[in-house]
């Protein structure tokens, strides 16, 4: 999970064109999880500010209270029709909802008393992914858990006892299972077994 701010900092080319989309409309797109399991899609507004995403709800909205019940949730932003399509933005986390009254008036506005405020907590890692695979394609893109003298780790990413949490995201981010066993290591064995073909070439 990252805030807004951290994603910013990790990622800030992916982190500008996402909220370029996010702050083109008004409206978004928000999925929570009813009481039953089954998805629900409402509108909403977002707000940035002080390196967070906030989302804000009436008092007592069904989408207010998915949330308090699962924080899990998901957001897409507004899309142009073809031909003015140029991309959309979506991501995904945890919504924790703010109960300080003066945070709530800040963020919120003083006149609505009463109203909801969640703090966005973000799984912004297989945004990265996604973004990488997209731009480059998925068979160039793998993971790693050497860790010896890199400056940090993937935000929710601690070391290979995640492998299987980051296996569940990457499917869930609509990658195949193909390509994910390229990302987990498939990729980086195709491209040694290049280099020792090209270091050492069959005298034949």
């Amino acid at each position: 999970m990252a805030s807004w701010q951290e994603v910013e900092r990790e990622a800030p080319e992916l982190a500008a064109r996402a909220r370029g989309m996010f702050d083109a409309s008004v409206h978004k797109t928000l999925a929570t999880i009813r009481r039953d399991g089954s998805p629900r899609i409402s509108g909403t507004e977002v707000t940035f500010r002080a390196g967070e995403l906030w989302l804000g709800s009436m008092a007592r909205a069904v989408k207010a209270l998915d949330l308090r019940r699962d924080p899990r949730f998901a957001l897409h932003s507004a899309s142009a029709d073809p031909p003015g399509w140029t991309g959309d933005a979506k991501l995904a986390g945890r919504a924790l909802e703010v109960s300080d009254p003066a945070v709530i008036a800040r963020i919120n506005g003083a006149q609505h008393t009463g109203s909801h405020l969640f703090r966005c907590d973000i799984t912004e890692l297989v945004a990265h992914a996604r973004h990488i695979a997209d731009t480059i394609g998925p068979e160039h893109l793998a993971v790693g858990t050497d860790m010896n003298g890199v400056p940090g780790v993937m935000a929710g990413f601690r070391d290979e006892t995640d492998l299987p949490k980051l296996t569940a995201a990457l499917l869930d981010g609509g990658f195949s299972a193909p390509e994910v066993d390229g990302i987990l290591g498939a990729n980086a064995l195709r491209v040694l077994r290049k280099v020792e073909e090209h270091a050492h070439p069959d005298p034949s």
